[in-house]
């Protein structure tokens, strides 16, 4: 039965907005219209559609379309409902403010046509969600009407809005120019039946949202922060800043989590079991005892994307629990827990792992317990480390000094699963076999030494050269003739000709002038020659070999001449004193080439001083 006075519905109309333009249009709240037609308001609120079906029928409408923007509460479920084709929860909805665009309500008093102009403003229903910041129509921000209200009071829209006219008028002037954000925007496009993003589609859209909540709270207010006690501006901006990351996919949420892990890594306190501590209040909300076995299913995508992250992050042993998971197989290992295990002081265990590569060196600055590694390399380091030796054992078996033993590990031809620095490095066996391998190799068996060809100590001793100069010598195969006695293993049975190493240890001649031949090409001291060779006014300086520095050639020398001239060279030229040719000089501003008190001589550049026939 349709009464007369019913007006029409209007595109995306909240039921409760309709039934409020229905009693205000025979003039009476909706709770008396309620009342009058035997009309239970929570059926309306909660889209019961028997209650709907009967409130179409007195506006003289199809049941279809006024549910078309119901929110239908789901059975058994208080705070669950089905919008759209998607599943709600309350907590998205203003429970007491009314959020409108205040130009679209002005925009339905324009168009009003026929009827009561009080019926012109409806409420739409997507107004009522939290995502919807901004008009998408007008590109303005939601204008807050009345905040604070009863249960009943805030589903009479009418009768909210009749009072605020005057306000509404205002704060349509004043209405803030603000975009749909992306999260705005996302909504709708799911409500629409759009899927636009792979990750946040595989939840309900509630938990898309409240996701995007845990996240953005986290990152905007700190990682143990309270959610219940958000208003709704920073809940809002929690939403949005989460909708960034989350968006992302899981490779975004898990950098977001690395930054947060980050943040306290350094920290004396440490990273704390499972993530509790770097990211409390995710691990709080994820946490299986404090949701419904449906709401664990809605956040599944979720809680697997932190799963994987806590598992390939974090030092588990066995039988630990990561949400409802049991850990079955050890992957990760901190210093903390490995020194715990094994018994090994943590200081030394970190050397060791270092230098193993099993620890990366921006993470020796850590504490203990957030310096995380493989657990199976490091396995394998200290299998390693337990069957190496001591320099002295790696001396017996080298047949060499404890001193020239640790000198082959410092120059690195053998290796130590300690820096290089420490003053007891352990030396694995298989560092020894390489060593003497690669030592022999090509070496010619004989018998017994004897003339030139004498063991390596012995030639070291007799020409004062350094056993361990004779390894590389013989390492980089720049001896010719190296030898091993039959049935010797060790370095006491490899032998070289004393001759040939005598020949390397001599070294063959400079190329260059001396300082007394470039003094005497340049007409001068020994002292000013070698003060302008130390001073590099010869060209680039380096090290020919050790410490003896390069040596000017004649093409030098030759270079030096045609573009310098010293005072006293000049003054031979002139045929006047020096001090009166340094006078002439210093009348005309012609400024010496070099600091004289460097090279303790004057030197010009022949072209401020002489004219270009003579120079």
């Amino acid at each position: 039965m349709k009464l007369d006075l019913a007006p029409d519905l209007k595109p995306g109309e909240l039921p409760t907005s309709y039934l409020s333009r229905l009693a205000v249009a025979h003039g009476i709240s909706a709770a008396e219209f309620c009342s009058d037609w035997r009309i239970a308001m929570p059926a309306v609120v909660n889209g019961k559609p028997e209650v709907l079906a009967k409130l179409a029928d007195l506006g003289g409408l199809d049941p279809n379309d006024l549910a078309k923007f119901a929110f239908v509460k789901k059975p058994a479920h208080d705070l669950v409902f089905d919008y759209r084709g998607e599943c709600l929860g309350s907590e998205l909805f203003h429970r007491r403010r009314i959020d409108v665009c205040p130009i679209c309500l002005e925009e339905d008093l324009a168009r009003y046509d026929v009827g009561d102009p009080e019926t012109a403003r409806y409420l739409r229903a997507d107004w009522c969600l939290e995502t919807t910041r901004a008009c998408p129509t007008h590109e303005r921000a939601m204008a807050t009407i009345v905040d604070d209200l009863s249960w009943g009071a805030r589903h009479d829209f009418v009768a909210l809005i009749l009072p605020r006219q005057a306000a509404l008028a205002k704060t349509c002037v004043r209405a803030v120019s603000m975009r749909p954000s992306l999260l705005q925007n996302y909504v709708a496009a799911r409500l629409e039946g759009r899927r636009e993003n792979s990750f946040l589609d595989a939840f309900p859209l509630y938990a898309a949202v409240k996701t995007c909540e845990v996240i953005g709270a986290t990152a905007m207010f700190g990682r143990d922060v309270h959610l219940v006690k958000l208003d709704f501006e920073r809940r809002a901006d929690a939403r949005e800043r989460g909708f960034e990351i989350a968006s992302e996919g899981s490779d975004g949420i898990k950098a977001f989590l690395t930054e947060l892990q980050r943040s306290i890594a350094r920290s004396r306190k440490g990273l704390g079991s499972h993530g509790r501590v770097a990211f409390e209040t995710i691990h709080r909300f994820l946490g299986p005892r404090r949701r419904t076995s449906e709401a664990n299913i809605a956040f599944a995508p979720f809680r697997l994307v932190v799963s994987e992250f806590i598992k390939e992050n974090y030092p588990l042993a066995p039988g630990e629990l990561v949400f409802d998971e049991r850990i079955r197989v050890r992957t990760l290992h901190s210093v903390r827990s490995l020194s715990t295990e094994t018994g090994m002081n943590p200081r030394r265990l970190l050397k060791l792992l270092r230098e193993a590569g099993v620890v990366r060196e921006d993470q020796i600055d850590l504490s203990d317990r957030n310096v995380v590694f493989d657990a199976e390399r490091a396995r394998l380091a200290l299998q390693g480390a337990q069957e190496a030796m001591s320099v002295k054992e790696a001396a017996e078996r080298l047949g060499l000094t404890k001193g020239t033993t640790l000198n082959l590990v410092r120059e690195g031809f053998l290796r130590s699963f300690l820096p290089a620095t420490d003053v007891k490095p352990r030396i694995p066996g298989r560092s020894v076999a390489d060593f003497m391998e690669r030592l022999l190799d090509g070496a010619q068996f004989v018998r017994r030494s004897g003339g030139r060809r004498m063991q390596l100590r012995l030639a070291a001793r007799e020409l004062f050269v350094s056993e361990v100069k004779i390894v590389r010598w013989i390492l980089e195969k720049r001896l010719r003739w190296v030898g091993r006695l039959s049935g010797a293993a060790d370095c006491r049975g490899v032998l070289v000709d004393a001759d040939e190493v005598k020949s390397l240890k001599v070294r063959p001649p400079l190329p260059g002038l001396g300082m007394r031949e470039l003094a005497l090409a340049l007409g001068t001291s020994d002292w000013i020659a070698s003060a302008l060779v130390r001073h590099g006014h010869f060209g680039e300086r380096g090290k020919a070999d050790r410490c003896m520095a390069k040596r000017p050639t004649a093409e030098d020398v030759q270079r030096f001449k045609e573009n310098y001239v010293s005072a006293w060279q000049l003054s031979l030229q002139l045929g006047r004193h020096v001090s009166i040719v340094k006078q002439e000089m210093a009348d005309r501003g012609v400024r010496p080439a070099f600091d004289p008190k460097q090279v303790d001589a004057v030197f010009y550049r022949k072209s401020d001083v002489l004219p270009p026939s003579s120079a």
